[in-house]
């Protein structure tokens, strides 16, 4: 039986809920432009921020799943 495996996904009202620390440490730079970019997301209707690479992630359903070997 072959497994799905999910690339990381998350839910972009849980990153605007973040502290100032951890959004530093998840994206690096400044927080205000972190979130800043996060709410224009947000207000464009996007609901998940996925992992770099992931094939057919959808900001509004977020990663597909993928198929392991």
């Amino acid at each position: 039986m072959k497994e799905k495996s999910n690339h990381i996904d998350i839910p972009i009202a849980q990153l605007l809920d973040c502290t100032d620390a951890a959004l530093t440490s998840i994206f690096g730079g400044v927080v205000a432009e972190i979130r800043d970019q996060l709410r224009i997301r947000k207000e464009r209707g996007e609901l998940w921020l996925g992992a770099l690479g992931c094939q057919g992630f959808c900001p509004f359903k977020g990663c597909p799943g993928h198929e392991l070997p």
